[in-house]
């Protein structure tokens, strides 16, 4: 029995290690296309335009498959959907404001 609780609780540190990961590696993709973003958007804002479309769709496509994936019976939305939620707002925010920002300085 001993041995069994030693098994399960080894489940739940491997699980955790994996969940950091997963954060970990999230937050350095998410930083990777801010970047790509940022300096495509300073070289010609039509590339930054396209990426930050692009990253806009990937983010809400993955919203969307997560929230299918939770389930009708799980009307709450966990830290991640919030997260995405947040991710998504910004994202569309940015990808509306690089042309604004080009059409005033061409004016």
């Amino acid at each position: 029995m001993d041995s069994a609780e030693n098994s399960h609780e080894g489940d739940k540190k491997g699980s955790t290690a994996m969940n950091f990961f997963t954060w970990i590696a999230a937050i350095v993709v998410n930083g990777a296309f801010r970047a790509l973003i940022i300096w495509s958007a300073t070289s010609r804002w039509i590339m930054g335009f396209a990426a930050s479309s692009i990253y806009t769709v990937l983010i809400l496509y993955a919203l969307i498959r997560l929230k299918h994936s939770q389930g009708r019976e799980n009307n709450g939305n966990s830290i991640l959907t919030t997260l995405l939620f947040f991710l998504a707002v910004v994202a569309v925010g940015i990808t509306t404001f690089i042309p604004v920002m080009n059409l005033i300085r061409i004016v």
